[in-house]
């Protein structure tokens, strides 16, 4: 009886002992070391579009009467119409008429007078663009902002109204704080 325990005993310990062996890591079997240059490809070619996609900018500005400044957070902005002294901040509530369109001319939104839209500025959900050109503003100004794609709905647009990669041209005629 003692020698079955002991046996029992040492089958347990064994036991454990292996199982608590650190194992290896186990690769996935569908995963495939990329041995080309895709990814230095990809890099290449969106570099290639940002720059085509800059130059395209820079023939609006210049071709343009308005007397547009640059952000160093890369879009460009005009305040048409000065409001009163209250600045724009991050997290301010503000209610907003504007149209948007592309750097071509067409139509993407318009939300003016009964559809004003309702933006938390510097919030996840909105333009990025859109915020960072809101809190050049005080409440009643009007302004035109130029947002390129990378501030604005990216590669993919908004799968509605806003082709992929898109530049915007934001006409804000209105900006409240809520």
């Amino acid at each position: 009886m003692k020698s079955l325990f002991i046996y029992s005993s040492i089958l347990i310990l064994s036991i454990l002992g292996f199982a608590s062996c650190k194992k290896e890591v186990q690769i996935p079997s569908n995963k495939v070391e990329q041995k080309d240059s895709t990814a230095t490809n990809m890099i290449k070619l969106n570099a290639l579009m940002a720059d085509v996609e800059a130059k395209e900018i820079k023939a609006y500005i210049e071709s343009s009467d308005i007397a547009w400044q640059y952000d160093s957070l890369g879009f460009w902005y005009e305040i048409v119409k000065q409001g009163n002294n209250r600045q724009i901040l991050k997290d301010a509530v503000v209610l907003v008429d504007y149209s948007v369109n592309t750097l071509q001319g067409d139509s993407c939104y318009s939300y003016k007078a009964d559809k004003s839209r309702t933006i938390v500025v510097e919030r996840p959900g909105y333009e990025k663009g859109l915020s960072l050109g809101l809190m050049k503003m005080h409440e009643g100004d009007s302004a035109l902002l130029v947002i390129p794609s990378q501030l604005a709905y990216g590669m993919l647009g908004d799968r509605k109204a806003i082709p992929p990669r898109a530049v915007l041209i934001y006409h804000i005629s209105s900006v409240r704080l809520k």
